[in-house]
Formats: structure tokens, C-alpha cells, sequence
């Protein structure tokens, strides 16, 4: 039972390596993605000021499209936290799994301790009373000698 708590131990800590692994990539991927939003919201900013002196009519366009870019990037933002905030759920989860296991594998040890005490006291008895037992066979059967004599 040691054994697969053991086991069953490694598999959690496994996993949970994994899922931080899988969750530093989305979190890279999604600061990433917030760069390229920021940097396409200041290219929007810039044009935006030099085509509002040239082009009323672009100017609307270009504002639309920077809000959308400001909008897309504090969408973004919000994933990132999100995605920061399930992985600190899952490494609490990790970890009440980790405790909880290391919590069994103490038990099935203390469990096999007092087995193994058991079975030595168990052992013991059964040897003292076989040399009562071979004790008692030699005393009758020298009455037995001493009767038929």
C-alpha cells in the first residue's frame, strides 16, 4: 500500500509539473499576445495623430480601431489573470493532494509497523508454547518409560 501511495505521489507531483509547465506557456503566450496588442495600439495611436490632421473621415476608422485594440488588450489582461489564478487554484490542489497522500503513506506504514509487531509477539507465543508443548511429550513419555518399566 506504501508502495502505490508512493506511487499514486510521484503520478500527483507529475501532473502537477505539467500543469505548471502548461500553464507558464499559455501565460508567455499571452503576455506575448498583450505586446503585440500594446504595440498595435500605439501603431494605431501614432497613425491615428497624423491622419486626424490630414483625414477627418479617417480619424473615425482610426479611433474605432484603436479602442478595439485597447479592448483586445484588456481582454488579455483579464485571461493572464485568470490563467494566473487557476494555476495557483491547481497548486493548492497539488499540494492538500500531496499532504493528503503523505498523511496515508504514514498510516499504511504505521499500520504495517504494528502488523509486523503482531506477528513477532505472535511468533514468540507460538514458540513458547511449542516448548511447553515438546516439554510436556517428553515428561509423559518418561512416565510412560518409568510406567512400563
Amino acid at each position: 500500500k506504501a508502495r502505490r501511495i508512493e506511487q499514486r505521489l510521484r503520478d500527483v507531483e507529475s501532473q502537477n509539473e505539467a500543469e505548471r509547465q502548461r500553464h507558464a506557456e499559455e501565460k508567455t503566450k499571452l503576455e506575448k499576445e498583450k505586446r503585440e496588442a500594446l504595440e498595435s495600439l500605439n501603431d494605431a495611436r501614432r497613425t491615428a495623430e497624423s491622419e486626424q490632421q490630414r483625414h477627418g473621415q479617417e480619424t473615425t476608422r482610426l479611433v474605432s480601431e484603436k479602442r478595439a485594440a485597447e479592448e483586445k488588450a484588456r481582454r488579455i489582461e483579464q485571461r493572464l489573470r485568470d490563467v494566473e489564478s487557476q494555476n495557483e487554484a491547481e497548486r493548492q490542489r497539488h499540494a492538500e493532494e500531496k499532504t493528503k497522500l503523505e498523511k496515508e503513506k504514514r498510516e499504511a506504514l504505521e499500520s504495517l509497523n504494528d502488523a509486523r509487531r503482531t506477528a513477532e509477539s505472535e511468533q514468540q507465543r507460538h514458540g513458547q508454547e511449542t516448548t511447553r508443548l515438546v516439554s510436556e511429550k517428553r515428561a509423559a513419555e518418561e512416565k510412560a518409560r518409568r510406567i512400563e518399566q
